[in-house]
Formats: C-alpha cells, structure tokens, sequence
C-alpha cells in the first residue's frame, strides 16, 4: 500500500483536522499500542487543514503482508491563529459570543511558519509538537484573550528552536447566570441547541458581583466546567437550567458563583421512516453533519394515525454515518437498518451549513 496518508479539512473556511481515532494492522496482527499511535498523528495532526502521515514509521511488516492506516477524523470550521515567540495571541469574538478552544500547540510543526528573517539552525527541526490546555484554561468563555507566546508560558519543548503558538477556536453564544438564577438557552424553531462549554464558579472579579461584599467576589481561580448543561440541553430547543451547588456542587465555599454556557444553535431535521429527508443549506455553504440517529426515542414523534403498539418501542436508535452521504435520503430499513422491527421509526439530524471558500478535493491512502 502507498506509504504516506493524506488528509484535508481545507474545504470549509479555516477547517482543521481533529483525529479521533487510529488503528493500525499488519495482516489480521494488530502492531502495538493504538493508543501510542492515536497520540503520534494527533500531535502531527490535530488543528491542520492538511495532514501527510509516513506510515512506516510505524513499522515494516514482514515481506507479503498488508498494512493499512485506519483513521477516523473531523474537520472542524474554526478560526486558526498563530502567534510566533514572544509575541501575543489576540483571540476575539463579536459582542454577546465567546471564545471556545479546541486545540493549542506550542513549538513548531514545519520549517515555514514564523521564519522570516530567523537562522537556518532555529526552523530545521520541525518535529517539536507541545500540545498545552493553557490556552484553553485562560480563554475559554471570554469574548477576548490576549496569551503571550513564551517560553514562560508554556516552558521549553526544544530549546534552541523558534516557536510559535498555533491555537484553534470557535465563538460561540454565551450565556451567564448568577448563583441562585437560572440559565434559559433558546433557539429558533428548526434548530437546537449544542452546548460547547460550561462552567459553574468564578473566573473574574467583576461578573454577578453587583452588591455583593468583597469577600465574596475576590476569588477568581474557582474555574470548575462541567458536562451537566451538555447532558441536560443538548438536542433541545430551549432549556433552563438553575446556577446553583444543589445542580453543581460547591467548587469554592465562600465565594458567590455564577454559571457560564457556551452553546450555539445548529439546525434540527426529523424525516418520518418512508420519507426522504432533505437537508438544505444556503448557495455557498456546505452541509456538516453533527449527529444522525434511525430510531425511535419518544412516542410522540411521528406518531400521527399510527396504530397504538406501533411507535411501541421507545429505546431504540442507532448513530449512521450514511447521512453524510447525500443531502437527500430515504429513510427505511434498507438505508440504515432496522434497529426494532414492528416499531414505526423516524430519522433524527442535527446539521450545520458552513461557508465554503474553495472547492478542494481530500486525498486517501
């Protein structure tokens, strides 16, 4: 097989590469850790529009066996800054929206970013990958960040090399309710909420602080996300959720907390099993999948003169890729399966429609 893997994201504006999972086999023996693996690719990979893997480096199998990469990846629409060392990373985001990161790096990756003007010696060694959360652990929920490109910062990966901070993010809505409130998030009819970031605690001096004693405010690392918002709203088209330790538990006695949401609002279609599902998407934009479930999860969705035991078994769906695959679908047994035969099913998407800037094909092993 071709030794080298080629992967692109670049068919959405500023799209990169996230790798999710890898594996790796050498005829039916499957060579070492895929873990160890996963982290390799992730490392060369993660918050690139294009990626080339050497798959050897993995290894040569014996003379006449088959070798193959396995990766599954998603592109992720996303704005990519880079900040070289010893300048700052502005991350911004318009009024009522927030900062979420989805990756950071700091060292270099190839010999061209950030080497106008720099010797030969502090560019050639580009296998200097420094994934960091800092990044993330500073930014996340703010609608501006400025970090600064140092080894102060982040410490040292390969001294002697010229580094940059590369850094992935998204803005999001945001959200903020005081202890003892409740966060309402809303969409619009026809799409639902998704929640990226939450956190319950205190981040700053200034947010819920009216008339409350000093005491109370003056702690600002009380940084505690959380998955509850996620769990309780994802999917949903509005959904209230009260700022309070009962929900959250108490991650800094004493101080008066609030909780933060970022979420966006990503469209929402339900397409009755032998009926076609159509996804649609404004000229110049492109369709991405965020979800697809076959199944039934209620019995009230596409329940309309249905025989009583028909919509009868209401834990019952299965995740398909297949949607991916075209914007208009049949939704039936034979597409995706029947995951519960005699239960009357229906197809459940939630989509987004991002900004295409250049039309550029992906390349396969």
């Amino acid at each position: 097989s071709p030794a080298t893997a080629t992967w692109s994201s670049t068919w959405a504006v500023s799209g990169v590469i996230v790798v999710e999972s890898v594996e790796y086999r050498c005829g039916q023996q499957e060579q070492s850790s895929q873990h160890d693996k996963l982290k390799v690719i992730k490392k060369s990979c993660d918050g690139k529009k294009t990626c080339d893997i050497d798959i050897q480096i993995f290894g040569t199998p014996d003379p006449g066996t088959c070798k193959y990469l396995d990766t599954t990846f998603a592109c992720f629409p996303a704005v990519h800054s880079t900040a070289c060392e010893g300048s700052t990373a502005n991350l911004r985001c318009d009024e009522g929206e927030v900062s979420v990161v989805y990756w950071a790096d700091y060292g270099r990756r190839d010999t061209t970013t950030c080497s106008q003007s720099r010797p030969t010696h502090e560019i050639q060694n580009s296998q200097c990958p420094n994934p960091t959360t800092k990044v993330a652990d500073s930014c996340n929920g703010k609608s501006s960040c400025t970090i600064e490109a140092s080894n102060s910062v982040f410490g040292d990966p390969c001294p002697g090399t010229y580094k940059y901070l590369d850094v992935v993010y998204d803005c999001e809505l945001h959200t903020v309710a005081c202890e003892g409130s409740q966060a309402n998030l809303h969409c619009d009819d026809g799409h639902v909420i998704a929640v990226h970031w939450a956190n319950y605690g205190r981040r700053d001096t200034s947010t819920c602080s009216y008339q409350r004693p000093e005491c109370e405010v003056q702690n600002a690392q009380c940084a505690n996300p959380t998955s509850k918002v996620a769990d309780s709203c994802n999917g949903k088209s509005s959904c209230t959720i009260e700022a309070s330790n009962t929900e959250f538990g108490d991650p800094c006695p004493g101080t008066y907390k609030y909780l933060e949401v970022a979420y966006d609002c990503p469209f929402h279609s339900i397409t009755c099993e032998h009926s076609y599902a159509n996804l649609h998407c404004d000229e110049g934009h492109v369709i991405v999948i965020l979800s697809a479930e076959y199944g039934c999860n209620d019995s009230t969705t596409c329940s309309y003169k249905r025989p009583p035991a028909q919509p009868k078994n209401t834990q019952c769906s299965i995740s398909t890729s297949k949607v991916a695959e075209s914007c208009s679908i049949k939704v039936s047994n034979s597409v995706f399966g029947d995951p519960c035969p005699g239960t009357y099913k229906y197809l459940d998407v939630v989509y987004d429609c991002e900004y295409v800037m250049e039309e550029e094909h992906q390349s396969h092993q």
